[in-house]
């Protein structure tokens, strides 16, 4: 009978301690081609017997940004933290997590998952391009191959780099196109992004980051 007993102060001990229980901790969106954001909501109530406070929402990204409404909820009450991911020029799968702390103990964190699968219209080969510092300056190609030729074209490159030029050029294939980069010196050590600029969606097109670095 005492341990009975122990068994059950201990059950409802464990109870009273919960705090906010959330339905899911990790959804998963597809995306459209169209879409340039995806928006998740992560329901959760106060399952204790007192008052639970949020002391930090933190995403693991600039590109996502958590919001809550509120900070203090009572027994029983319920809420949802909104998080807001804005896909930029990424492609392909994307895993953002949400850290949550509250006053019940603050060294315990939940982690919130957000996986998005955004379509890859326009494959770069390779994304990434490089010369060893004082290597000949020569030029490089990265290929641009269009995925969805009725949806998608590349029609420009954003280039703010002084050290890369770039040159976007059709090829043979009406669905690839050759982006020639060469470095006017290689001399010191310099990386860059450029944004390949696309004509889809009309009303905010999309566009796709490749590298280019001397090492």
């Amino acid at each position: 009978m005492l341990y009975l007993r122990v068994l059950l102060f201990g059950t409802i001990f464990a109870a009273q301690l919960h705090g906010l229980t959330f339905e899911q901790k990790n959804i998963f969106i597809q995306a459209q081609p169209a879409d340039d954001k995806a928006e998740a909501l992560f329901h959760f109530t106060n399952e204790s017997d007192h008052t639970v406070t949020v002391l930090l929402v933190k995403s693991s990204c600039g590109c996502t940004v958590p919001e809550l409404d509120k900070k203090v909820f009572a027994p029983g009450e319920e809420g949802q933290i909104k998080a807001l991911f804005s896909f930029g020029a990424r492609s392909g799968k994307q895993l953002k997590t949400i850290t949550v702390v509250t006053d019940e103990n603050r060294e315990k964190t939940t982690r919130l998952q957000l996986e998005v699968d955004i379509p890859q219209l326009i494959k770069a080969t390779p994304f990434f391009v490089y010369w060893k510092k004082g290597e000949q300056p020569t030029s490089k190609t990265i290929k641009l191959t269009v995925l969805d030729s009725e949806m998608i074209r590349p029609i420009s490159v954003r280039n703010d780099s002084s050290i890369f030029s770039s040159d976007l050029t059709p090829t043979d294939d009406p669905n690839i196109f050759d982006l020639i980069i060469t470095p006017k010196d290689t001399s010191k050590r310099d990386q860059s992004p450029l944004l390949i600029r696309t004509n889809f969606p009309e009303n905010n097109p999309k566009g796709l980051q490749v590298y280019a670095a001397i090492r």
